[in-house]
């Protein structure tokens, strides 16, 4: 019999099982993440995005999550946490001049051990662009408030769905995050050191 379920199963068949089968996604998912990063990460921010424009109150429900009461944030208070995010502010004047040091060694001298100029010229170049100045400018352009100063945690700025402009916030906003920003241009500077190719 399994014989005969083989003979009659063409190749097209397969694969379409293959995709049908809950049990194979988690396995294809990791296998497209690892040959496709930039592509995987696009299509699960354009996912993501839609979905909150779809579902505006995923903001608020998630929100009501990390509160307790409905004007505290319990873990803002928390000393740890605290002093991760203070790090996390120090990370650009600690590793841009670092960086910028590095390059001057290596375009004076060049040390087998260091990145390659182009790459740590790129990686001040996309830093200065990303975190540094599309972040600070979406930030003012969006104007969206933080959870803690809405009407609905006992705020008086209003709630903002996502990917809507609004002017509620001045400064110090909540959209974009550069706190996402700069772990992303992190990954890119580790990503320099495990494959420094031409």
């Amino acid at each position: 019999m399994s014989s005969f379920l083989q003979s009659t199963t063409t190749p097209a068949a397969g694969r379409r099982w293959q995709a049908a089968n809950p049990q194979t996604w988690l396995a294809r998912c990791y296998a497209y993440v690892q040959e496709q990063p930039i592509q995987a990460a696009a299509s699960a921010t354009i996912f993501v995005g839609f979905s909150f424009m779809a579902f505006p109150g995923i903001d608020l429900t998630v929100s009501r999550w990390a509160a307790a009461g409905d004007a505290d944030f319990p873990l803002s208070r928390e000393h740890a946490l605290r002093l991760l995010r203070d790090f996390n502010r120090l990370i650009p004047f600690l590793i841009l001049p670092a960086v910028a040091a590095m390059l001057a060694v290596q375009m004076r001298a060049p040390r087998a051990w260091l990145p390659r100029p182009h790459k740590m010229l790129f990686f001040l170049t996309f830093y200065a662009l990303g975190p540094g100045l599309v972040i600070q400018l979406l930030k003012r352009l969006v104007g969206r408030a933080r959870p803690s100063e809405i009407i609905e945690f006992g705020g008086t700025l209003p709630f903002t769905p996502a990917w809507q402009v609004s002017g509620a916030c001045s400064r110090s906003c909540s959209f974009a995050s550069g706190e996402a920003a700069t772990a992303i241009a992190l990954m890119h500077w580790w990503s320099f050191y495990q494959h420094d190719g031409a």
